[in-house]
């Protein structure tokens, strides 16, 4: 039994000793990815949108992409991607699609029937607003 005691208390100690270790992360060459990808769906979303559609939201189960329209609570998102790849690179590419993402939800600012104003505004003028005073 003692034997028993000491094998879990040195594998206690073991797995212990790792505790607060974090991996490091190269963050630029993640950002720099992030932003390819994004580039080509800030494209695809610009043959997509339309009057009703203005957001992407996912992908359907044959990979067309899938739009939604500025009443969705995921629409803050798209735009709330945008502020943050301008944050962290401070290029203009990312400063005007912010911009123009954000613009689409516009009207959503006098939507008084939703709950879910933080997911579409905080993310997309909140984000905004904090980066550019704007």
């Amino acid at each position: 039994m003692k034997g028993y005691k000491i094998i879990a208390a040195a594998l206690g100690a073991v797995l212990l000793s790792n505790v607060g270790m974090a991996q490091e992360i190269a963050i630029p060459p993640l950002v720099e990815f992030a932003g390819k990808q994004i580039t080509l769906l800030v494209q695809e979303t610009h043959q997509l949108e339309d009057e009703q559609r203005v957001s992407p939201r996912s992908l359907t189960p044959d990979g067309q992409l899938e739009m939604t329209p500025a009443n969705s609570w995921t629409s803050g998102f798209f735009p709330g991607i945008l502020w943050e790849l301008y944050a962290f690179t401070r290029d203009n590419q990312w400063l005007q699609a912010a911009r123009s993402a954000t613009q689409k939800l516009e009207n959503e600012k006098f939507n008084g029937i939703t709950h879910d104003m933080g997911f579409k505004l905080y993310t997309s003028y909140g984000l905004g607003y904090r980066l550019t005073g704007d």
